[in-house]
């Protein structure tokens, strides 16, 4: 289903709101009365604001951009501007806050930048974006810039928690996850939906895979799937429920290997995630979170096995997952383009060496095969 595509994970790309935000709401049709001028007027703001940064005038800028929180606070938004105009207020604050010139360009930035990112992604080619519901505003941002790109790509996201008022990990929490997801994504059908990393005991109850079950016969996801590691992995690919799966496959993580290749054996697609590990090779302040630490600490001690010489990590880890027997996808966050543009490059080199395919792969068996997945 998936392809071998190299996939650009939003789990952390994307910013704040965008001036073509409010272009698109001015073309779209069977808008409310009022609700172009309300939004032209707003586009208005917000160039006068961009120019005067443009022009190093903060003090101008900051002014606009209290006129602009004014006019946000006072002209109520259209139902379907309200998600706009709470983006719009996070910026404004940005700017008005801003302690220097450079500060409030920052976050003007932040404006366009979402923006170009998800567009530059789809122009290059990517056909998959992974979203889900703990990544922050994501899915908000993923739906207000792709809707009209959506029969572009493959969308997948992930559900299982969070919704106010319900248990986590439920059959209601899901179905009413699964609403959520598609009302913030602005579509009507989800393309793939995966359970987050739940645990095999709450598979084995079968409430959230019967709530994802009735979602796809009722026409609003089209793949059931998986996203974890270990046993609740395996249980996943095992038991016939799951038309796909998600696992962490890096340098420091290849447990997931042999339970990737059974599962596409299976007919399941399969999607690697984490493929750089946060990058361990950077030199950088130790990681706070436990994850991160546990990679650097297991990639210092593959580094030092026999047989491994990396002139650029980047590349060898991504192709390395990329070109894995038991991968289709391989999902990539980033926050940059020039990032993108590295990836899909490293891509595009092809598989490793055999040589040093087996160098690597022979460093793990001697000193990894104890070290399990990382969810």
């Amino acid at each position: 289903m998936l392809g071998r595509v190299i996939a650009l994970g939003f789990a952390i790309a994307l910013s704040s709101g965008c001036e073509c935000g409010s272009k698109q709401a001015i073309e779209d049709s069977g808008v409310p009365e009022g609700f172009n001028q309300v939004m032209q007027e707003h586009a208005g703001l917000s160039v006068a604001g961009r120019n005067a940064l443009i022009r190093g005038e903060l003090e101008v800028a900051q002014h606009v951009m209290r006129k602009l929180a004014f006019f946000m606070e006072h002209v109520p938004p259209p139902e379907m501007g309200k998600e706009y105009a709470r983006i719009t207020r996070e910026l404004v604050e940005q700017v008005r806050e801003a302690s220097d010139l450079e500060e409030a360009c920052m976050g003007f930035a932040r404006l366009s930048y979402a923006c170009g990112q998800c567009h530059h992604a789809l122009d290059r080619g990517l056909t998959l974006i992974d979203t889900a519901r703990a990544y922050g505003l994501s899915e908000e941002r993923i739906g207000r810039h792709l809707a009209r790109r959506r029969d572009e790509f493959v969308l997948s996201t992930k559900v299982g928690y969070g919704v106010d008022g319900i248990p986590d990990w439920t059959h209601d929490c899901v179905v009413a996850g699964v609403d959520a997801a598609r009302d913030r994504l602005r579509t009507d059908v989800i393309d793939i939906v995966h359970l987050h990393s739940c645990g095999v005991e709450v598979l084995e109850a079968g409430g959230v895979v019967d709530a994802l079950e009735q979602c796809a016969a009722a026409g609003k996801l089209r793949a059931v799937a998986y996203s974890g590691d270990a046993a609740a992995l395996r249980y996943a690919i095992g038991c016939g429920a799951f038309g796909g799966v998600q696992a962490s496959m890096n340098l420091c993580d290849q447990q997931a290997r042999r339970p990737l290749a059974e599962a596409r054996a299976c007919g399941l697609g399969t999607i690697a995630k984490r493929p750089l590990a946060g990058r361990p090779w950077q030199p950088a302040a130790s990681p706070a979170d436990p994850v991160h630490a546990e990679y650097s600490r297991r990639f210092e001690a593959l580094r030092a096995e026999p047989g491994i010489e990396v002139d650029d990590w980047d590349d060898v880890a991504l192709r390395l997952v990329a070109y894995e027997p038991g991968v289709d996808c391989v999902i990539v966050g980033g926050t940059r383009m020039v990032s993108l543009e590295r990836n899909l490059a490293a891509v595009a080199a092809g598989p490793l060496d055999a040589s040093l395919l087996a160098a690597i792969r022979g460093a793990f068996d001697r000193v990894g095969t104890h070290w399990q997945g990382q969810v």
